[in-house]
């Protein structure tokens, strides 16, 4: 049904239902992704078009739920979860809380209840936007790409097609999680190399000198100050030492 839309409307069809699945509705997200990919297969329809649509239509869907979240706080929760899963979305959030969000999008039934709980915690939607749409700019591309793949070889036989797109869609959740993970830790890789780059460029241009090392290794003590029994013998007797 969805796919038959997507083929009868093309990017409206797909600004829709991306809508309706960021809502929460069980229409499949990544079945829709692949129909876009067909269309993009068969030259109906333009790649980057395509990806533009999908991306501000997944931004806004998920924030739909992230406004309706903040507004009604506990109140939409408890709608939308037993109080089971409110308690597992609180933990999840509170503990990784921006890489809640950013995963989320590779997990079908983690999105409207993390990012409804994102907003009911007051979280900003401008950082919510950024890594909504970064997962977005990840999954989107991918699906795509495949389902592109997958209308080439087929040509006109469209039932075909989209026979192999929905068998596809059933298993996709596992790489895309895959593939998300592996960039996440290519891109942790990636800062830390240039963060200690940066650190080694910092100590070449400013290096410590030499007596700022010794300080640093021997610290020179303070000398104690003398007591006033000390201090009225000194009086007494000048040519006493200082500590006596």
């Amino acid at each position: 049904m969805v796919l038959d839309l997507i083929i009868r409307y093309s990017y409206a069809a797909m600004f829709a239902a991306l809508i309706l699945c960021g809502l929460g509705l069980p229409i499949p997200e990544e079945l829709t992704l692949l129909g876009g990919g067909l269309l993009v297969g068969w030259n109906v329809a333009d790649f980057w078009v395509a990806l533009a649509v999908c991306v501000v239509a997944i931004i806004a869907g998920d924030s739909i739920v992230f406004f309706l979240g903040r507004w009604f706080g506990p109140a939409f929760l408890k709608r939308i979860l037993s109080p089971r899963g409110v308690r597992r979305a609180r933990i999840a959030f509170n503990k990784h809380r921006y890489k809640t969000v950013f995963f989320s999008r590779f997990v079908t039934g983690l999105r409207v209840p993390i990012y409804g709980y994102a907003g009911s915690t007051g979280m900003s939607w401008f950082k919510f936007a950024i890594l909504d749409g970064l997962g977005a700019l990840v999954m989107v591309p991918i699906c795509l790409f495949i389902g592109k793949l997958i209308a080439r070889p087929f040509g006109e036989d469209h039932e075909e097609a989209l026979r192999r797109v929905e068998e596809f869609s059933e298993g996709i959740h596992f790489w895309l999680a895959l593939g998300s993970g592996a960039i996440a830790i290519c891109l942790a890789v990636i800062l830390f190399h240039r963060w200690q780059r940066r650190r080694i460029v910092a100590l070449a241009d400013d290096p410590p000198d030499a007596e700022s090392r010794r300080e640093a290794r021997y610290p020179i003590s303070e000398p104690a100050e003398a007591s006033p029994h000390a201090t009225a013998a000194r009086r007494n007797d000048p040519e006493a030492p200082p500590g006596a």
